[in-house]
């Protein structure tokens, strides 16, 4: 349960702090290091009160605050940090033990940072049932937050530029409960934005966030990388941007897997995926995947098509199914792979059936050869009433064409795909004009378009990924023009240029 800011309202003075302050002097060879742990009696901390009964914490002036050395806020506690910027020394760490540990922005988001920018400290170890929200807050030059606690949430924030120090295999690392991770922006951090352990059991709520260039380290992991939920809970992925920059290209999408057992159910519905080595790859027994409404779109930056570049790739023995339905897949290596004895549905018949497919699939290839669907298992799969090839004219030749299965290797399940839908187009990129320039992209606050003279009369025009226009003022200014984006949520937008015989169609990242 996380608490709201007026739970908490027994208040000691000063005095009483200082007499009930422990300090703790741990000996190292050949030198003292000092640490800190607040006395577990139930008192509401602050920054102020941390400075005047602590040396580990000085007031830098202007609300900001240098952390010195390690700090503990242990079992009964709690820390409030509102409208304050905090910066920590190299290697500080802070753990927080079944305490509270709660940073709110104001108008201004709170800095988490380094006190020099390279130099990082080793971040946030939350143990036992510690109770901790974040909410508008920038993170930097962080080791990392391991959350063993079920009671973790964080949104509105920023974390970027993080490197990986507490041994974790994501900037967050879950352990349990259903922790809470919305409307934030991840950006450049060293591993997986966010992770938990092989054999752990949690089901987040992951929503409405961005993501993008996770991974830098460019190791084999993708930027969303979860094990199972548990038999009685399910993990949810919905609304999030993810998208992966060409130098880190060992970096996937989002993977959800069972490496060391258990059981797990997610939805993983209405994200933008694109250019990762991977989109979606779901790995284990004993899984349950809802991929419903999602735009997956070239990932294939790794352009290694026997390690990888699968819109969605599913892996596992029968005891795991998937329903794949309504999902746009265009320019990947594969569209859908499909390997061992994996279950899955991606259209059950009729339009009015538990699943009605209308998966689209446009220009999925490898080696010269477009793959929409490759059973590569013994299975038979349910896929009727999806569009084969956005590229051709809806034909029942045209679809076996892109589908792998019994027809091209007598060893290999039977695909139905027979009645197969009409193709509606899906929202790609299309540059008719190689001239027009738009940066930056992504883009947090104003997006320049730079338009060469002579291509006459033209309109400008921003739609939100479902197709909403935006109604937004753009300033014209000497030869350039440009819009402010920075009221905008994050996420993807579609800007259009057209004119006479002209027509310019680009993808902007907002974060």
């Amino acid at each position: 349960m996380i608490y709201p800011l007026f739970y908490f309202c027994t208040i000691i003075n000063n005095e009483d702090m200082k007499a009930i302050f422990t300090f703790l002097i741990v000996g190292a060879v050949g030198q003292l290091v000092a640490q800190y742990a607040t006395p577990g009696t139930g008192v509401v901390w602050n920054m102020d009160s941390l400075v005047q009964n602590s040396s580990v914490v000085q007031n830098n002036g202007a609300n900001t605050y240098l952390v010195t050395e390690d700090l503990t806020i242990s079992a009964g506690d709690s820390l409030y940090i509102i409208g304050k910027n905090v910066m920590f020394s190299s290697d500080v760490l802070v753990t927080v033990t079944d305490a509270g540990l709660y940073v709110l922005g104001n108008s201004i988001a709170n800095e988490l940072i380094a006190e020099n920018q390279g130099q990082n400290y080793k971040g946030f170890r939350l143990e036992g049932t510690a109770n901790v929200f974040l909410d508008n807050v920038m993170i930097s030059d962080c080791g990392g937050i391991k959350a063993l606690t079920p009671e973790f949430g964080i949104q509105n924030s920023t974390i970027e530029s993080n490197p990986a120090d507490l041994n974790t295999s994501g900037f967050i690392e879950l352990s349990s409960g259903t922790p809470k991770i919305i409307n934030n922006s991840f950006k450049n951090n060293e591993v997986s934005a966010i992770a938990s352990a092989a054999n752990a059991t949690v089901a987040p709520l992951i929503k409405n966030n961005v993501f993008y260039g996770n991974v830098s380290g460019n190791t084999n992991r993708p930027q969303i990388n979860l094990s199972p939920s548990g038999a009685n809970d399910t993990t949810i992925i919905e609304g999030n941007t993810i998208t992966g920059v060409s130098s880190n290209e060992m970096a996937g999408g989002i993977a959800f897997s069972a490496l060391a057992g258990g059981v797990g159910n997610v939805i993983i519905r209405d994200n933008e995926i694109g250019e990762n080595r991977y989109g979606i790859t779901i790995l284990g027994n004993n899984l349950f995947a809802l991929i419903e409404q999602n735009n997956i779109l070239d990932n294939n930056i790794q352009n290694a098509p026997m390690l990888g570049g699968s819109g969605i790739n599913l892996s596992g023995d029968s005891s795991s199914l998937a329903i794949i339905t309504e999902n746009s897949i265009s320019g990947n290596l594969w569209g859908v792979t499909v390997q061992q004895t994996f279950k899955v549905n991606m259209g059950d018949g009729h339009i009015g059936g538990s699943n009605p497919g209308l998966n689209a699939f446009r220009e999925n290839m490898n080696s010269g050869n477009t793959f929409a669907l490759f059973n590569n298992t013994p299975n038979s799969i349910n896929a009727t009433n999806n569009c084969w090839d956005l590229t051709k004219t809806p034909t029942l030749q045209h679809a076996e064409d892109v589908i792998s299965h019994v027809v091209d290797d007598s060893s290999l399940g039977e695909v139905f795909f027979d009645p197969i839908s009409t193709c509606t187009p899906v929202a790609i990129e299309s540059h008719n004009s190689d001239e027009v320039l738009v940066y930056p992209n992504p883009v947090q606050s104003k997006l320049f378009i730079d338009i060469p003279v002579g291509m006459g009369r033209y309109v400008i025009e921003l739609y939100t990924i479902n197709g909403q226009s935006i109604p937004l003022p753009l300033i014209a200014n000497s030869t350039e023009v440009f819009i402010d984006v920075e009221s905008l949520v994050n996420g993807v937008y579609l800007l259009k240029i057209e004119g006479n015989d002209f027509l310019f169609n680009k993808k902007i990242l907002k974060f």
